[in-house]
Parts: structure tokens; C-alpha cells; sequence
């Protein structure tokens, strides 16, 4: 099994508490594939691949968070997120060719049923086909919102994740 799930903000990589679906707690840092799943897929119940939070909420100055992860079958995936200081933010779910434009500064297409757009909280329920994709919460101009205007530009965003056999 390759690194769960990479997180980073802009080029910066931090660390994150992430309890995996087998239950334990680790700490990552630099990890870059994402994390590779695979269910028999005669096992049909529905079962927990995955699941994190920040213990705090998460800063983002004018730039982006995201966190990249990979399934080898259909899953749903479901988040919550509120931004607790600062205005408004985009919350995106993109594939990974996508996410490349976007770090880019390219055009960019985001999976919109998975993504919840210029929105101070969300909670968003979605299914997605295999393959790699990338969680992006947006605090640039490359979105619907704009970064805030709190005096830095800042936001402080608390997000949980959980991913679904489907």
C-alpha cells in the first residue's frame, strides 16, 4: 500500500493526523500517490475506505490546500467543511490531470456534483469512478470566491472527509 493521502498547501508540505480505514493514526509528510485501494469487488456492503480531519481548523493564506487520493473502484465520498474565519472559499474535487492546470494557473474543470462553490460551510455527498483525484480548498482568485478580505487574505477553513465502497 503506497501513502495514504498527501497533503499541501501551495508548494509547502505540512503534516496531518489521518485515521485510515484500518484503523490507526499516523503522521505523513511528502507522501505524493495518494492512497491506492483496492476491494474485491464482490464485497459490495458499504464499507469505510477512509476518513480525516485536522484536529484544528486549517489555515490558508492567499494560495490552496489540497489533498490527493486514488481508488481503484467507484466510491462515495462525502465531506463537511465551515470556514471559521474569513469570508468565503471554493471547495473543488478535480481529477489529477484537472488539478494540474490549476496549479498551473491553466483552465481548469472541477467535478461539480463533488464540489461546492464560493460557500462560507457545505456538506456534500458525492460518488466518483476510479482513478486519482485531488480536494482543493480554493483561496485565490482562480475560483467563483475571491481570497478574503479579513486584512491578509487568510482563511481558516475545519474540513472532515470520509470515503465509501459504493
Amino acid at each position: 500500500m503506497t501513502c495514504p493521502f498527501f497533503f499541501n498547501m501551495g508548494q509547502e508540505t505540512r503534516r496531518a493526523v489521518i485515521t485510515g480505514s484500518v484503523g490507526s493514526s499516523m503522521f505523513l509528510s511528502g507522501c505524493l500517490d495518494g492512497w491506492n485501494l483496492f476491494v474485491d469487488p464482490a464485497d459490495r456492503e458499504r464499507r469505510q475506505l477512509s476518513e480525516w480531519s485536522f484536529r484544528e481548523p486549517l489555515r490558508i493564506q492567499t494560495d490552496y490546500f489540497y489533498s490527493s487520493f486514488r481508488y481503484d473502484l467507484p466510491v462515495e465520498i462525502q465531506y463537511e467543511f465551515e470556514v471559521v474565519v474569513g469570508d468565503r472559499t471554493d471547495v473543488m474535487v478535480m481529477e489529477h490531470e484537472e488539478f494540474l492546470n490549476y496549479r498551473s494557473n491553466r483552465p481548469f474543470d472541477y467535478v461539480t456534483e463533488a464540489s461546492e462553490m464560493n460557500s462560507s460551510h457545505g456538506s456534500v455527498t458525492a460518488r466518483l469512478s476510479e482513478g486519482r483525484y485531488e480536494l482543493v480548498v480554493d483561496n485565490t482568485d482562480r475560483g467563483e470566491a475571491s481570497p478574503s478580505n479579513d486584512g491578509n487574505g487568510s482563511i481558516t477553513v475545519s474540513i472532515e472527509f470520509a470515503s465509501y465502497v459504493v
